[in-house]
């Protein structure tokens, strides 16, 4: 599951319900847990646990993947604004203004189909 930082986050929900979910099992919920976002009987089969406990899982699955999401749509608007401002800025600036690593700017960099701007 793509998560910015957030599967320790997953994890600790994940365990905090107390199901008697094993270690593996909770690893495979935090790779593959979104493919299972309205198929919760599918989980449940899958984990051995009920229908409700499974329900519980993927909404905060669901949860974690739009607070995801959100994240990543307020990143890649900060880093347009710079971009904006000032269109020949190195990524390493941007990083720098945007308070993110320099590789998820050049990710988006290379989503929109910018070309990265080296330092001199």
């Amino acid at each position: 599951m793509a998560g910015i930082g957030s599967k320790a986050e997953l994890k600790a929900k994940l365990q905090e319900l107390d199901y008697g979910i094993e270690d593996k099992d909770i690893q495979f919920i935090l790779e593959y847990g979104e493919e299972f976002i309205g198929d919760s009987d599918v989980l449940s089969k899958k984990l051995g646990i009920s229908e409700d406990q499974a329900v519980k899982i993927v909404e905060i699955i669901q949860q974690d993947v739009e607070s995801t999401n959100q994240l990543t749509a307020e990143i890649k608007e900060k880093i347009d604004k710079v971009l904006e401002q000032h269109p020949s800025i190195t990524t390493h600036k941007i990083a720098l203004l945007c308070e993110i690593n320099e590789r998820t700017v050049n990710d988006y960099l290379k989503e929109k189909q910018e070309p990265e701007i080296q330092d001199e």
